[in-house]
C-alpha cells in the first residue's frame, strides 16, 4: 500500500487515487475546540485557511489514513472523529503519540478500537518495538511499526525476522532528500526477503514503489 505524505488539504485529497492512503497532521484549535490539519501550529485568522478534520473526512474515500498527532491530548478526539465517518481501526493508525499515551492505552484492554504505530529507526531502538508488539493478557499489541530512514535503511538480515508479524510502514528516503536511494532500498529489501505493508512517499515517487514487488 502506498501512503502519500502530508495531504492536509481537501483539494490535495481529491487528486489522490482512491487505492492510495494518505498521511495527515492533526492539531487542536483550543479556542473553538476543533481539530484542524496543519504540520505547523497556526493561530488567529490563519486558522481559517486550514481544513477541519471533520470536513476533510467528508471527502475521504481512500484505502488508509495515517493520523500524525502533532499535539498531545488530541488522540481520542481524532479517533472519535474517524469513527463517526465509519473509519475502523484496520483503516488507520495514530503516529507519534507521546509515550505515556502509548503505554497507557496498550495496557487497557477496553480500547481495542485504537490503532497505533510504534517507531523504529537507526536512532530509535528495536527493543521498544519488540516490547509494544508483544501481547499478553494485560498488554494489547500495537499493530503497526513506523520505520524511519533518517540517513539509512535500518532493516537488514539481522533484524528482518522481527517484523514478520506486525504491519510495517517504511518512510521513503525521498522524504529525507535522498530519492536516489529508492532503488537501492528496494533491492536491499528484496535481498533480505523483507516484505512491507506500506510505504509513505510522494505522488511523484509512488509509481516506483507500486511496481517494486515488495508488498
Amino acid at each position: 500500500m502506498i501512503i502519500i505524505h502530508r495531504v492536509n488539504k481537501i483539494e490535495q485529497l481529491k487528486n489522490i487515487p482512491l487505492h492510495y492512503g494518505v498521511e495527515i497532521d492533526v492539531r487542536m484549535d483550543t479556542a473553538q475546540g476543533h481539530l484542524y490539519l496543519s504540520h505547523d501550529p497556526v493561530f488567529g485568522d490563519a486558522l481559517n485557511q486550514c481544513d477541519l478534520l471533520h470536513s476533510y473526512l467528508t471527502y475521504f474515500k481512500h484505502a488508509f489514513i495515517v493520523v500524525n498527532i502533532k499535539e498531545a491530548g488530541t488522540e481520542l478526539a481524532a479517533v472519535k472523529c474517524l469513527q463517526s465517518f465509519g473509519i475502523d481501526s484496520w483503516r488507520y493508525f495514530l503516529l507519534d503519540v507521546e509515550f505515556p499515551f502509548l503505554y497507557r492505552h496498550t495496557h487497557c484492554m477496553s480500547l481495542d478500537f485504537l490503532s497505533m504505530a510504534v517507531r523504529f529507526s537507526e536512532a530509535e531502538p528495536i527493543a521498544q518495538m519488540l516490547y509494544f508488539k508483544h501481547e499478553t493478557p494485560l498488554h494489547r499489541k500495537v499493530s503497526w511499526v513506523w520505520i524511519d530512514t533518517q540517513t539509512k535503511l535500518p532493516l537488514g538480515a539481522d533484524n528482518q525476522k522481527h517484523f514478520q508479524d506486525i504491519n510495517t510502514c517504511l518512510v521513503c528516503p525521498e522524504r529525507w532528500g535522498r530519492p536516489q536511494d529508492i532503488l537501492h532500498y528496494i533491492e536491499k529489501l528484496k535481498s533480505i526477503r523483507m516484505t512491507l505493508t506500506a510505504v509513505m512517499t510522494s505522488l511523484a515517487h509512488a509509481p516506483t514503489w507500486e511496481t517494486s514487488e515488495i508488498f
